[in-house]
């Protein structure tokens, strides 16, 4: 037996690979550059984990979440191979200190975000540190053209250039020809060895329903078994989930406003059984592994095939029968177009944004570069009118194109008083609730709060009163309504860094050419899926390998197409 398959069996008490994982781990062992794209569920992570017990020196792993890195840190040190991540939250140690353990540790395998790969300190400091393997996951992040585009991808080259002779592996479960061309060309690795796999998954029926009452719809086609459904919007999950209780389902809701604990919960539930059915936006399911989740609903057109395929693919990871559901009609088409002309990006929008970026942080012409500003985007957005989803996808351009860095903030501060005397306080806690616990808490952990305003943090009052943080907000108006307290956003939404001097439109009339193809690039995406949706005669597999550049002759006799329900 060789090294590989010793590894393999004394750490993941594995008896064989899966197909092209040890064709991908040999290369890496060898020292050879690799681009691998490989559908949910084949694999992947084993790929650049495995080397990391073998090869002299250090393996950075760069991931896109901090949900991921958790999850594989832990899963890495349970199973013995030392790990850990860089951390950047105010209870953390410093990257200095963070870095000498690094070195010290012993470690083998060590995350972090792309985000990182943007500070100049960190990448001055880590360059003492022995690392001999870079792997990109969620690689088509790196391409404009890539499912959930992320410009500090872009900065991984960084990272690249200060270790030459690091053998670099890029990973990817939904990307086209044309993103896998940007991915290789980004990193600079051109003479990689490439390994692909077809995407199709022939265990996963796909069927869309046309219904013009999608919630009845639901109902009648969801069981009580492992499934994920998807929508929009966080309100719109916390509603389907309580609907589906209502009607006797085990179900529970997921999205970006939880806070880190109540995520972990939430998925603990889920991963364990306790909760079967799970509604989410799509801030659940990257990085998430469970093999036996049965059925895949979206209940909202998605943007893309690329997120359709992403999402759609994290039921039958085990190789057993599944579904994929998409629940739709005519009016949501409507929607969905409109959407998609209101949020295009337009020259003046561009100009407006800047210039109106350069007043709010009062930035003389010439100057700003290096500047780091505490940023509210709800405060921005009406101070000068303007369109807050316009805004924030304005920005992101601006991001992708180096004019700025902006980096959300997780936690919010929140300055609060209590109104009323003690004795009536005392009086309102005798009736034990939710939202009694909540007060009662605050004013136990902050007694100076009946004379003055304290500043607290969301994050703060979940962790001592286990109260979900929206659930937080909706006692806390409750309160604010009765008079009770009073309570204001203390903080902001984002730190955002501008990185080059002001110009005004010198710094962005260049961008004009490029701020037309990223439109042209949505509309050639919204026409994709669109048609993937609405044409009910073509098969659905053959759509879907198509769009990634698969070419294959027969229906897939899989999915809800006329041509394939005829058979």
């Amino acid at each position: 037996m060789n090294i590989k398959n010793n590894m393999l069996k004394k750490y993941w008490n594995f008896k064989s690979f899966l197909k092209y994982q040890e064709d991908i781990i040999d290369s890496i062992i060898n020292g050879n550059n690799i681009f691998v794209a490989l559908p949910t569920g084949a694999g992947k992570s084993l790929c650049y984990q495995l080397p990391s017990t073998i090869i002299k020196g250090l393996t950075l792993v760069i991931s896109p979440l901090i949900s991921i890195m958790e999850d594989q840190v832990y899963k890495m040190n349970k199973i013995g191979i030392p790990s850990f991540y860089f951390k950047s939250d105010s209870n953390s140690l410093t990257i200095d200190q963070q870095i000498s353990n690094l070195i010290n540790g012993n470690y083998r395998i060590v995350y972090c975000s792309p985000e990182r790969l943007t500070s100049r300190y960190f990448l001055e400091k880590i360059k003492i540190v022995d690392i001999k393997h870079i792997a990109v996951d969620e690689a088509h992040c790196i391409s404009e053209w890539g499912h959930g585009f992320r410009p500090a991808y872009r900065s991984i080259k960084n990272i690249i250039n200060l270790f030459p002779m690091a053998t670099i592996s890029a990973y990817s479960g939904s990307a086209t020809l044309k993103v896998k061309k940007d991915i290789i060309s980004n990193l600079g690795i051109e003479d990689c060895v490439t390994i692909d796999c077809s995407y199709k998954r022939k265990n996963i029926f796909y069927e869309t329903l046309f219904t013009n009452d999608k919630m009845k719809s639901l109902l009648e086609i969801i069981r009580n078994e492992s499934s994920i459904i998807y929508c929009n919007s966080r309100v719109l999950s916390e509603n389907i989930s309580k609907n589906l209780c209502h009607n006797g389902f085990n179900s529970d809701y997921f999205h970006g406003g939880l806070s880190r604990n109540e995520k972990k919960e939430k998925l603990r539930k889920w991963q364990s059984e306790e909760i079967k059915v799970i509604v989410g936006t799509s801030a659940f399911g990257m990085g998430i592994h469970k093999s036996q989740v049965r059925h895949v609903v979206h209940f909202n057109i998605p943007n893309s095939i690329e997120e359709f395929y992403q999402e759609a693919g994290r039921c039958g990871r085990d190789g057993e029968k599944s579904k994929s559901t998409l629940l739709t009609n005519l009016n949501d088409k409507s929607i969905f177009t409109n959407s998609l002309l209101k949020n295009q990006l337009k020259k003046k929008d561009l100009i407006k944004v800047y210039k109106n970026l350069t007043n709010f942080f009062q930035i003389p012409y010439g100057y700003g570069e290096g500047n780091n500003y505490d940023f509210d985007l709800s405060k921005f957005t009406l101070e000068y009118k303007l369109d807050k989803s316009k805004t924030k996808n304005i920005l992101t351009f601006l991001e992708m194109n180096g004019l700025l860095l902006l980096k959300r903030k997780i936690d919010e501060d929140l300055e609060i008083k209590i109104l009323c005397d003690p004795k009536t306080i005392k009086t309102l806690l005798k009736k034990t609730s939710p939202r009694t616990l909540l007060l009662e808490s605050i004013c136990r952990k902050f007694p100076k709060i009946y004379s003055k305003k304290i500043n607290v943090s969301t994050k703060k009052l979940n962790q001592i009163t286990k109260i979900e943080i929206t659930k937080i907000y909706d006692y806390l108006k409750f309160f604010k309504k009765n008079q009770i307290l009073d309570y204001a956003s203390n903080n902001y939404d984002y730190k955002l860094n501008w990185l080059k001097p002001r110009e005004d439109k010198y710094s962005i009339n260049h961008l004009f050419n490029k701020l037309n193809n990223l439109n042209d690039i949505e509309i050639f995406k919204a026409n994709k899926i669109l048609d993937y949706i609405f044409d009910t005669n073509s098969c659905k597999s053959k759509k879907l390998l198509s769009y990634f550049g698969e070419k294959i002759k027969s229906n897939c006799n899989n999915c809800n197409s006329k041509c394939c329900l005829q058979i």
